[in-house]
């Protein structure tokens, strides 16, 4: 059995390398609430399509519907297609838009607020978690101070 002790120097490498490696998985985790949230705005984009075809072609007949839900689908699949580039644009303007459709829905059938509340909650849940997220992943973008700075310590903080 090798009794041989680790040196101190050995000890703050393997810390170091844990570190990144603790960070390397956190900072994945915050990219996938980021991609569920914009499937969050996929999925009600599609949902609101679907209820307005279901409007106009179903036993309503109602082409108001169809223009009315299917501009509010298409925008929601607009925000998803945004949150690629600009995701807290793109969530925090999903979650006003779906909140205020939820306050009309209220006003015009008060009983509504209960329909579909669970969809509801995981919706706006996911799309608070992506803002979240967004603030916790590095810009991709440097400024100007933080490249003088790599290139005065190239090696960073060893």
């Amino acid at each position: 059995m090798d009794t041989a002790r680790r040196t101190p120097e050995e000890i703050a490498k393997s810390v170091a390398a844990a570190k990144k490696v603790m960070a390397k998985e956190k900072l994945n985790e915050h990219k996938k609430s980021i991609r569920n949230a914009g499937i969050a705005l996929l999925v009600v984009g599609i949902l609101q399509v679907l209820i307005g075809l279901y409007e106009a072609f179903g036993p309503m007949k109602l082409m108001l519907g169809l223009y009315i839900d299917g501009g509010i689908g298409a925008l929601f699949i607009g925000l998803f297609f945004l949150s690629k580039e600009k995701p807290e644009t793109a969530f925090l303007t999903g979650l006003i838009v779906y909140i205020l459709i939820m306050i009309l829905m209220i006003t015009i059938e008060p009983v509504s607020i209960f329909k579909g509340i669970i969809m509801k909650i995981i919706i706006i849940a996911t799309l608070v978690s992506g803002m979240r997220a967004i603030k916790k992943v590095p810009k991709k973008i440097k400024s100007n101070d933080e490249l003088l700075d790599e290139v005065q310590n190239p090696l960073g903080d060893l």
